[in-house]
């Protein structure tokens, strides 16, 4: 057993391996280097009538009808053992949706002007079936949502669509973004992460592939093996080297979110269809500035993952469920801002490259891995479970 010397001794790093195996997943990513510039926006006035507009859809959440749940027990062995279980949503038709919608406008004059692609309605002038489920469909196809049934939460964000005024957003100052440049950032200059052996028994669940061996020196794999053989369980995951598309020698994550959203890329069939990731660190690699209202001090976020498939960036930021604050609001609008940004920039000095960004929760892991693995999410607007909620939170 390792006592309490060694506890505070040993240690393991987390850096990319020299060795021609991982060397083979680092990549290229793009970021802009920005100076700041103030402006402010002045208050709407709210004293006229609400509009919808309803031409463009609305955003719902990505769904997928079913989902893969796995629960982790201890058989007889001690051993810890996986089991999948294929578990379906409950569920509601298009049509009943649009039923439910129409019979809520019967018997009150709307209280709102409505503006669909053919027509505007308002007061007593009630929009037809056909226009409302057309609405529907737009919204679900734009959201990449396959057959005729939705979520029960998608149904409930289109009720409320309807059922009563929006409030207007009140605006507020903010700083402008002026971009200088787009510079390149090589994973393979990540620097190493060096932990612990009593925080990594506490804390963290470790990731690395069957052939680690060579990826480290035999040092190094002595620790990773002793530790490896104090923790056991649920804490460490060795993974076919084939589904291990990392630069690094050894991945930490340190919460459930991190550790689940690593689980799902080195699965069979995510793996298969991604060329690479990196988990960042959170300080120093990739850093965007997020202010949370204007006079405040700007600070410094590192989204957690970078995901290569073909000549699209994937990036994504995870959170626990629910996890809806000021600083997550602020993090989610600056994220989104500048990798529209990027994206513009980079087209227009010809690099094909298209970056996509998502705030995730592990409420959304089964829709946005389905989505990667039958290309969604490259061809419509993905929005999850958390970014619906963070964005009720800021138009509050």
């Amino acid at each position: 057993m390792v006592d309490e010397i060694l506890e505070m001794e040993l240690t393991l790093t987390s850096d990319i391996s020299s060795s021609d195996e991982r060397n083979k997943y680092n990549f290229v990513i793009h970021s802009i280097d920005y100076t700041k510039e103030e402006r402010t926006t002045k208050k709407s006035s709210t004293n006229t009538q609400e509009i919808f507009d309803l031409t463009n859809g609305m955003k719902l959440v990505s769904q997928v009808e079913e989902e893969i749940q796995e629960t982790e027990y201890e058989n007889i062995r001690g051993s810890i053992v996986s089991k999948a279980t294929k578990v379906r949503k409950e569920t509601i038709t298009v049509d009943e949706v649009v039923r439910k919608i129409s019979e809520s406008f019967k018997g009150r004059a709307l209280e709102a002007k409505l503006i669909f692609e053919s027509r505007q309605y308002e007061k007593e002038k009630l929009p037809p079936i056909s226009e409302i489920k057309n609405f529907i469909e737009k919204s679900m196809q734009d959201c990449g949502i396959q057959g005729n049934e939705l979520t029960i939460e998608n149904a409930n964000k289109i009720y409320g669509k309807f059922s009563g005024l929006l409030r207007r957003k009140p605006a507020t100052p903010v700083f402008n973004k002026k971009v200088d440049d787009v510079i390149e950032i090589q994973t393979c200059s990540m620097r190493a992460l060096t932990e612990r052996y009593s925080h990594i028994k506490q804390y963290i669940t470790m990731f690395f592939s069957s052939t680690y061996a060579s990826d480290m020196d035999d040092a190094k794999k002595e620790r990773l093996e002793n530790i490896r053989d104090e923790i056991m369980g649920k804490q460490v995951k060795e993974v076919n080297k084939y589904n291990y598309k990392t630069p690094v020698d050894v991945v930490f994550t340190m919460q459930e979110p991190e550790k689940k959203f690593v689980s799902y890329l080195v699965s069979d069939d995510v793996a298969q269809k991604i060329d690479a990731w990196i988990k960042a660190r959170d300080i120093g690699f990739y850093s965007i500035d997020y202010q949370k209202n204007k006079g405040a001090v700007f600070k410094g976020f590192n989204p957690d993952f970078f995901i290569k498939i073909g000549e699209n960036i994937l990036v994504a930021e995870t959170k626990s469920d629910g996890d809806i604050s000021e600083e997550n609001c602020a993090k989610y609008r600056a994220a989104k801002k500048h990798f529209e940004l990027l994206n513009a920039e980079l087209a227009k000095v010809g690099i094909q490259e298209k970056y996509y960004f998502n705030f995730l929760c592990p409420s959304d892991y089964s829709a946005y891995f389905q989505y990667i693995k039958d290309g969604r999410i490259f061809t419509s607007n993905f929005h999850g479970v958390l970014e619906d909620g963070l964005e009720k939170e800021d138009n509050k």
